[in-house]
């Protein structure tokens, strides 16, 4: 048993600097061997989220699935595995957008507390129609972690989206006095906030139908039309939605 637990740890050091030095696929093998064996159901969960998000990295999200579900199967209570692999099934084009909802919900239903979890949900019902039920959840993460700044700025951005700009700007005051001023993120959110409100005034401006005035009468009688014609109507389309989107995993990779 104690040489077991010897080659395991061993395993598992040679992972951590592989993937230190950035030598991904020497620890994707050292990965699977070491998921067969006889492990822990923490360690695990951890060499299997890991593995999944060397998968994600390379844009191979069906194998990254699978490592989670693995996992998922010793420990069907784990947040954080319902956690990752409703990220997995959201961020695919392949994914299921009902198994990404059901792990998402099911990752705040285990962990109520949980900062991360209520984000990830409150992120995911923003971006599909479920804007309200979506705010709630952000702003339930806030509440949670009121430092948390991926979870204020995802909700910044939303509020900025909602054009809610004074409430936006509230919360980074209340964030500002806990921090100081001084603190390295603050002016880069208000910056944010700045960006966001002057993108969202002109993608409200450039989504209105602009027509041509017509001419004013002429005292002169004009000729009638040869054919009929469409009045001229200019139409300026431009299609906005919140891009960011603060992963606790690294961003998404490029296909």
């Amino acid at each position: 048993m104690a040489m077991a637990l010897r080659l395991v740890d061993g395993l598992w050091s040679r992972c951590t600097n592989l993937l230190d030095r950035g030598q991904v696929s020497q620890a994707s093998h050292l990965l699977k061997r070491l998921l067969q064996l006889e492990l822990p159901q923490d360690m695990r969960a951890e060499a299997s989220m890991t593995l999944a998000g060397l998968c994600r990295q390379s844009g191979d999200y069906e194998n990254a699935r699978k490592h989670v579900s693995a996992a998922l199967a010793g420990d069907p209570e784990d947040p954080s595995l319902h956690h990752m692999l409703g990220y997995l099934h959201d961020e695919d084009e392949e994914g299921s957008d009902t198994r990404a909802l059901t792990h998402l919900r099911k990752a705040v239903k285990l962990a109520p507390e949980s900062s991360e979890c209520h984000r990830a949900l409150g992120e995911y019902l923003y971006h599909h129609d479920q804007q309200t039920r979506g705010m709630a959840h952000l702003r339930k993460a806030i509440e949670l972690e009121p430092e948390n700044i991926d979870s204020l700025s995802t909700l910044l951005e939303a509020l900025v989206e909602q054009s809610q700009i004074d409430e936006a700007k509230n919360l980074l005051r209340q964030l500002q006095f806990r921090l100081g001023k001084a603190h390295p993120q603050i002016q880069r959110l208000w910056n944010t906030i700045a960006y966001l409100t002057a993108q969202n005034q002109q993608r409200k401006v450039t989504t209105t139908t602009a027509t041509i005035p017509l001419p004013r009468p002429s005292k002169v009688k004009a000729k009638p039309r040869t054919s009929a014609q469409p009045a001229h109507i200019l139409r300026f389309d431009s299609a906005h939605a919140l891009q960011s989107r603060h992963l606790r995993f690294s961003p998404k990779p490029q296909k």
